[in-house]
């Protein structure tokens, strides 16, 4: 008997050792997914042309939101990590690896639609070469709505008086919705280097070029700024603090 009771003992502490191990992966692992279906999604729409793609990418990230959100808090995009790291509600080495497995995911996710959608002609971003004048309104086209974006994120997400709510992957969702109808005509309305990094190198790949990687630094740039700013908007708008400082709470 007591060897049975040692023998469950010890299978009860391996399968929490299991469990502990695959909490502490799942996060990453969420990223990596979410980032890889949404890129996949974005490189397979986009060229298209249909009047519904800003409605249909929109509605990709809302369903990837709302699968990964208790997970990973399904940020799927640099520009928000960078925004949640500053604004103190991920740790910055998370933060770090989170970036990381994004770009992979965007990088896969963007040869994987490349093979099986295998569209006649690839996304890509910006939609058309530029001129150097062309390339300004492109980088605020990019920084605005990701700027709007993080900020939606941290304000739906972020405080402890929206803790629970059903709305955040809708209104999250509806934003890149909103921004690609706006600007995609300008920079393609990617508002993500990951994504944007994923779709050009399968454009690259299918036409054998890397023209558009010379534009790359904008949505780089882009995604950075934007992740700053909105971290220090969302900062300053705490001002509504009780006896133990800003209502806001940890997303991830």
């Amino acid at each position: 008997r007591s060897h049975f009771s040692r023998f469950d003992m010890e299978v009860n502490a391996e399968r929490s050792r299991r469990g502990d191990w695959a909490a502490q992966v799942s996060p990453y692992v969420m990223e990596f997914l979410g980032t890889l279906i949404w890129a996949f999604c974005v490189a397979s729409i986009a060229p298209q042309s249909t009047p519904i793609a800003p409605l249909a990418i929109g509605s990709a990230g809302l369903v990837l939101i709302y699968a990964g959100g208790h997970i990973s808090g399904a940020h799927y995009n640099p520009a928000v990590t960078i925004a949640c790291v500053l604004a103190r509600q991920l740790e910055w080495w998370k933060g770090a690896v989170y970036i990381v497995v994004q770009f992979f995911g965007g990088f896969l996710g963007g040869v994987i639609s490349l093979a099986v959608a295998n569209p006649k002609k690839c996304a890509s971003f910006p939609p058309m070469h530029m001129q150097n004048a062309m390339l300004a309104r492109c980088f605020f086209a990019e920084f605005i709505f990701t700027f709007v974006l993080c900020f939606v994120v941290l304000q739906v997400t972020g405080w402890k008086a929206q803790k629970g709510n059903s709305f955040f992957g809708l209104a999250i969702g509806l934003t890149v919705f909103i921004g690609a109808t706006a600007v995609g005509h300008v920079s393609g309305g990617g508002f993500n280097a990951a994504i944007v990094t994923g779709v050009n190198i399968g454009y690259s790949i299918q036409q054998h070029t890397n023209t558009f990687f010379q534009y790359i630094w904008v949505y780089y740039s882009s995604c950075v700024i934007s992740g700053i700013m909105a971290a220090l908007v969302y900062q300053g708008s705490t001002v509504v603090k009780d006896a133990d400082g800003p209502e806001y709470m940890a997303i991830a």
